[in-house]
């Protein structure tokens, strides 16, 4: 049985202590039936994992606009890691304008305890 299509899309690799091919082998392992393969918006790829080594973030995702984007960084475990691909291909967030709209005001917070005397 084929699985879903995941696309990666790496950093440009800056950080020498984070190894960033390892961590998404070691992602691929909970993935078994599902196929991943470099990024490309026009290959029907169900879930891009964004592979980041250091806080810049310099990965370019400007050409996958509308496909879901989980991100990866070098202080990220595999097990978050998949985690996050995993609701991302199988459960997919509602989009801002597909959530429901909440119908008339707003709830006041309750004000806390006076503190000023």
């Amino acid at each position: 049985m084929a699985g879903e299509r995941i696309g990666l899309r790496y950093c440009g690799g800056c950080n020498p202590r984070f190894d960033r091919v390892a961590l998404v082998e070691q992602v691929q392992i909970c993935f078994p039936e599902d196929i991943f393969e470099l990024a490309d918006a026009s290959s029907g790829q169900s879930a891009v994992l964004v592979i980041h080594g250091c806080p810049s973030n310099c990965v370019n995702v400007t050409d996958l606009e509308g496909l879901p984007l989980v991100t990866a960084g070098y202080q990220d475990t595999p097990e978050d890691v998949s985690r996050r691909l995993w609701a991302a291909l199988r459960r997919p967030e509602k989009k801002r304008d597909d959530a429901p709209r909440r119908r008339g005001r707003p709830r006041a917070i309750p004000a806390g305890p006076d503190t000023t005397k």
